[in-house]
């Protein structure tokens, strides 16, 4: 008996269904190359909901899971305000008698530990106060060229960038994203998002554009993004931007008065990790990129000669026993055989940078490796110290030069070798 063809007007709609169908009945290998195509997808079969995990957008924050921390060694903290730990965020106060700690600190736990973040950017308060000049905020510059090149059609208020991150307090309250836009007629937008106490909490602000916003095409600052922990009456009142929308710049005014006290509660934490910056309406999944990539982002706008582990600078940086130890790993060598230009007792050379820096409000320092001093290099052999200065900035090579006349040698000869760290920094 001849077998009679099934076809689709031979079952009935409910007939076939996921119950009915092994978890590997249907494989890649079974579906032909054009089985599936736009036109048989209806137009509310994928959702987001359906996608999450699956679609993750660039990550326009850097350094947003806090991996990266050159200028001091890995979880070490500051008792300074702004760039001092990790990488290219700036734990920004002020204010009579105010004073707090940053610190990256190792997270073992909760939702951004699921999430795969393994450090946190922890602030604490160490110095009450209550005066109405008092302020605290957590902040990422972010460059004009990359924030204008993104993808965001930002005079538009049906484009969108979202900006998300996990967050926890000791104290719950209200607290604020900031976003201030740095060209034409400086522009805010301001949203408020709450927390509840030592409870970590998944924060996402959708942001829309805005027909007075302009971002310039080039290296300098697009806007500030911030997270505003605490502020005193001389930049809170009524009379300053709607939350959840645009206005132009009044720090005045900056947001509602804070119900909480962070500046003024003893031991007060604030964390945060896992930022996001983002093109779209919607938080997509954390992109981690891994160390290294990490890592070369940061160094656009802050790199070094030492070790990843050793803290830059001079003496006051590494105090051994009252006096300056020297740290020879990673320093540079001159060799001014090779180096020495037609002056007699001048030698130019050119310093390696990792990877080309934004060309804006670059500083370049130099240190003696033995003894810490800077603006200085050193002769290897007798350990003298001599002036080195800037020459010529390039993104890729500045060059210097240094006088080095009186040296033992009485002249730059072949076979003088000098040495030398050096820091290069370019935040915005």
């Amino acid at each position: 008996m001849a077998l009679t063809k099934l076809n689709t007007l031979s079952l009935a709609d409910d007939a076939i269904t996921s119950a009915k169908i092994a978890d590997d009945a249907i494989t890649s290998a079974l579906i032909a190359d054009n089985a599936v195509v736009t036109a048989a997808i209806a137009d509310d079969a994928v959702t987001s909901a359906k996608t999450t995990g699956v679609i993750t957008n660039p990550n326009i924050a850097i350094n947003g899971s806090m991996e990266v921390i050159q200028r001091q060694p890995p979880s070490a903290s500051s008792t300074v305000t702004g760039y001092k730990t990790v990488d290219r965020w700036n734990a920004n106060w002020g204010g009579t008698s105010a004073g707090i700690t940053q610190a990256q600190v190792a997270l073992t736990s909760g939702g951004p530990y699921d999430e795969g973040h393994r450090y946190v950017f922890k602030c604490t308060n160490t110095s009450n106060t209550t005066a109405a000049d008092k302020w605290f905020y957590i902040r990422q510059g972010v460059e004009a060229k990359i924030l204008r090149n993104c993808g965001w059609q930002y005079n538009s208020t049906s484009s969108y960038i979202t900006y998300s991150f996990w967050a926890k307090s000791s104290l719950a309250g209200t607290y604020y994203v900031f976003l201030y836009m740095a060209d034409g007629t400086p522009q805010s937008f301001r949203k408020s998002f709450a927390l509840s106490a030592a409870t970590w909490t998944k924060v996402s602000v959708t942001i829309p554009g805005a027909a007075n916003i302009t971002i310039d095409d080039n290296t300098g600052l697009g806007c500030n993004l911030d997270i505003h922990v605490d502020r005193g009456t001389n930049y809170t009142g009524s009379g300053g931007i709607a939350d959840n929308a645009w206005g132009q710049h009044a720090s005045a005014t900056g947001t509602p008065d804070y119900a909480q006290a962070w500046q003024n509660t003893s031991s007060a934490t604030f964390e945060v990790t896992g930022c996001k910056l983002e093109l779209g309406q919607s938080a997509t999944s954390y992109d981690h990129l891994g160390f290294d990539k990490e890592l070369e982002r940061c160094q656009r706008y802050y790199a070094k000669s030492y070790i990843y582990t050793e803290r830059p600078g001079g003496a006051a940086n590494h105090p051994t026993s009252g006096s300056y130890s020297g740290t020879y790993m990673g320093c540079e060598n001159i060799d001014s055989l090779n180096s020495h230009s037609a002056y007699g007792q001048r030698i130019n050379w050119n310093v390696p940078l990792p990877v080309p820096m934004a060309n804006h409000a670059q500083t370049l320092t130099i240190i003696n490796p033995y003894n810490g001093d800077t603006g200085k290099i050193m002769q290897s052999g007798g350990g003298a110290s001599y002036t080195a200065t800037l020459w010529q900035w390039s993104e890729k090579r500045p060059n210097l030069y240094g006088t080095v006349s009186g040296n033992s040698y009485g002249n730059v000869n072949g076979g003088d070798a000098y040495r030398y760290h050096w820091t290069a920094e370019g935040e915005l």
